[in-house]
């Protein structure tokens, strides 16, 4: 639970955005999730400083197409 309210904080500094980049690039399907829960609140803000590499990452290493295009880039548009 910690962890979590965490990571939106972590990924707006140049080690935090690589350290959750580690999570999702050696997380579960159940971890992105999760991850992407957490974060999805915050999305607008992370486009805008090293927040926004984390977005590429998920982006690039979800396997699940709904999912991205759901949590991520419909909160970028809208």
């Amino acid at each position: 639970m910690y962890v979590q309210m965490g990571l939106a904080e972590m990924v707006h500094t140049q080690d935090g955005s690589r350290v959750v980049r580690e999570f999702l690039a050696y997380g579960t399907a159940k971890d992105w999730k999760q991850i992407l829960k957490v974060l999805k609140p915050h999305i607008e803000r992370m486009c805008f400083d090293e927040a926004q590499n984390v977005l590429f990452t998920a982006l690039g290493i979800t396997d699940d197409t709904k999912l991205p295009s759901k949590s991520l880039v419909s909160e970028i548009v809208d």
